[in-house]
């Protein structure tokens, strides 16, 4: 839980637009990292990753994508 993402979606509603939009886009939720340097999703699996950082690029939702995938153990 981010206590910071509320604050800072009602101090910049356009962070809130565009959270909708990526999620839309991701077909999942999307999170805020600390104070909102950073809008995220997760993917279950690399190709997921990349499909959903070339679909926010290619919508213009987002300036940068990048598509990492950690493994579990």
């Amino acid at each position: 839980y981010n206590e910071m993402e509320g604050l800072a979606m009602a101090l910049e509603p356009s962070l809130g637009s565009l959270r909708f939009d990526l999620e839309r886009a991701a077909e999942q939720p999307v999170r805020m990292s600390g104070s909102g340097s950073t809008l995220f999703t997760l993917a279950g699996s690399p190709e997921d990753a990349e499909r959903i950082a070339a679909r926010w690029q290619a919508l213009h939702l987002c300036r940068s994508a990048t598509a990492g995938f950690l493994l579990d153990g």
